[in-house]
């Protein structure tokens, strides 16, 4: 199966099934960070479960804006929210999985479009100081709803012209402000045709986001 073929058949899915492949990803990221945990032997037992992991809620704003087959935008304004899931695997390795619902897209001549994605990145994070990591890794959008505004003729819901998945990479950084608070940047580039073919995209648009966040860790 070609890589084109493969995107063909994740476009082709209904919503149920990405659902369940969002389930299934993250089954297997926790699969992953929790064998080695067990597989410690005889003296890990003695140590809580939780060793190593930490949780948190974070929100903030977005600025994104869409680039390629578009007109004249700008930067669409729009809050985030979500949960962060980290597991040490050294003291200066950490890996994350970040779902948070994003609103993202563009303004656009007097009006704008506008995609809510539930974003599921995984991230890799590097400790390069005590309160500073690096983070990179990669997400996929999931989009729950989208709407379009048009500069004379009002709002319309549901368009169906945005695709209902959209891979991405993530990169930024998080730095611990206090004990148990943190904040957090991040770059997030939808690397995919966002828009269906069915609805008016000849060229190809990606979506890039900037986001900053501020966290609280529960211990």
């Amino acid at each position: 199966m070609t890589f084109l073929t493969f995107l063909d058949v994740i476009k082709n899915h209904n919503t149920i099934d990405i659902m369940k492949n969002s389930i299934f990803s993250t089954l297997v990221f926790l699969l992953l960070v929790v064998t080695p945990t067990l597989a410690q032997g005889d003296d890990s037992n003695k140590e809580s479960f939780f060793d190593g992991w930490e949780f948190a809620v974070k929100a903030g704003v977005n600025f994104s804006n869409m680039y390629g087959d578009v007109g004249n935008n700008s930067f669409l304004i729009f809050p985030h929210a979500g949960a962060v899931i980290d597991k040490s695997i050294t003291d200066e390795i950490i890996l994350g999985f970040e779902p948070h619902i994003s609103g993202e897209g563009q303004e656009l001549n007097g009006g704008y479009d506008r995609i809510i994605y539930l974003n599921l990145p995984f991230v890799g994070k590097f400790k390069v100081a005590d309160p500073l990591t690096l983070d990179g890794g990669i997400h996929v959008g999931v989009k729950l709803t989208e709407k379009t505004k048009f500069g004379t003729t009002g709002e319309t819901d549901n368009r169906n012209r945005f695709k209902r998945i959209a891979p991405g990479v993530t990169g930024g950084a998080t730095y611990d402000v206090a004990e148990d608070w943190f904040v957090q940047f991040r770059t997030n580039l939808k690397l995919s045709d966002v828009v269906r073919k069915e609805g008016g995209d000849s060229e190809g648009s990606t979506i890039l986001s900037f986001q900053i966040s501020i966290g609280h860790r529960f211990n």
